[in-house]
């Protein structure tokens, strides 16, 4: 399963500007704190979503396709439409997602019944399976990672991390709970551009206590809102993120530093790094910007580049993993490393 997985993320990190699948706020609850959105179904039909799937091997693509439908009867490239995630706090048990997916119905329900701990409720005629993710039961003390399912029509279901948030969510949908719709201190935020492939909005962001609070990462703490954005339009690709932080100093050293960054890959000589020419021309179309307390990093580039660019890198990749062998039986010099972390610039 864990091929057809990869297929469906695959999927989901492709949109475009046609909007056949685009977001609609009424799914997503008026308390909401942060939101999600991938236009699948566009995007594996724009040029960016035609070309993620060209870099599959088609051996490899063919058999996750096939788990797909033997398990669910569905298949990630063509019967995904959308996918929201949001979240009513920045905690597991508020996760939920609303997917519009083309899949057999029974046949999932049949599988999620074999499910360990699979358990059924029924909530304002909705029918909500309960289970366990784990294959096999938890180890003795341990706390089982359940997840909560219903299928609210046909081709659309909810999945989420608790009962309260399976049962808010058939709430939101049958429009007894308010939504984005209405109003909400995030509706806002909530208003993605044209050609858009996958948007996010946050507000009240709250970080793990795993993020440090000293050194770089510390700056992340103190962003109090933000927006993602990827789309495709007009045969240019692009991607916009902003942030409010908490004051106008932590901005400004924001900017810097992500300034200084890109500042250091651009002065990497291409002559001297050849893997490395195709990585800094595409950090050429980035920016840094914003004023007071906001930060933006913006991108863009010709689709048609990036996917030569893409390609190239992968290219030289396969061929450092693999390289040719000359007649001598012997592999020919390196002609430069394809950067895969900053340390490599």
């Amino acid at each position: 399963m864990k091929r057809a997985m990869m297929i469906s993320a695959m999927a989901l990190l492709v949109a475009s500007a046609v909007l056949a699948g685009p977001f609609q706020p009424a799914q997503v609850p008026a308390d909401a704190k942060w939101v999600a959105h991938v236009d699948v179904e566009a995007g594996l039909a724009s040029q960016i979503g035609k070309f993620t799937l060209t870099q599959i091997p088609a051996e490899e693509l063919q058999k996750g396709v096939k788990e797909c439908l033997d398990k669910a009867g569905f298949d990630p490239t063509k019967d995904v439409k959308s996918i929201t995630a949001y979240g009513t706090a920045y905690d597991e048990k508020s996760l939920a997602a609303v997917a519009e997916i083309k899949l057999d119905k029974a046949k999932v329900i049949e599988a999620i019944g074999k499910k360990a701990g699979h358990k059924e409720s029924t909530y304002n005629g909705q029918t909500i399976h309960e289970w366990t993710k784990q294959d096999k039961p938890a180890e003795e003390g341990a706390k089982a990672d359940v997840m909560y399912g219903c299928f609210v029509a046909d081709n659309k279901i909810v999945l989420a991390a608790s009962m309260d948030s399976v049962q808010a969510a058939i709430d939101v949908l049958a429009g007894k709970k308010d939504s984005l719709a209405k109003g909400g201190d995030l509706a806002a935020m909530v208003k993605p551009s044209a050609g858009s492939l996958v948007f996010m909005a946050a507000r009240d962001i709250a970080l793990p206590d795993e993020v440090p609070a000293a050194g770089p990462l510390a700056l992340i703490k103190k962003v109090k809102t933000g927006t993602m954005e990827i789309c495709e339009a007009d045969k240019k690709f692009s991607f916009k993120v902003t942030g409010a932080m908490t004051a106008a100093e932590d901005a400004d050293q924001a900017r810097k530093m992500l300034a200084g960054l890109l500042a250091m890959v651009s002065m990497v000589d291409p002559a001297e790094n050849p893997g490395a020419a195709d990585a800094i021309e595409l950090v050429k179309g980035i920016t840094v910007g914003g004023e007071n307390a906001g930060v933006t990093i913006t991108g863009s580039w010709d689709v048609e580049k990036l996917q030569t660019a893409i390609k190239h890198m992968s290219e030289m990749k396969a061929q450092q993993k693999n390289p040719p062998v000359k007649p001598d039986g012997t592999a020919p010099a390196p002609t430069g490393k394809v950067p895969a972390d900053p340390k490599d610039f």
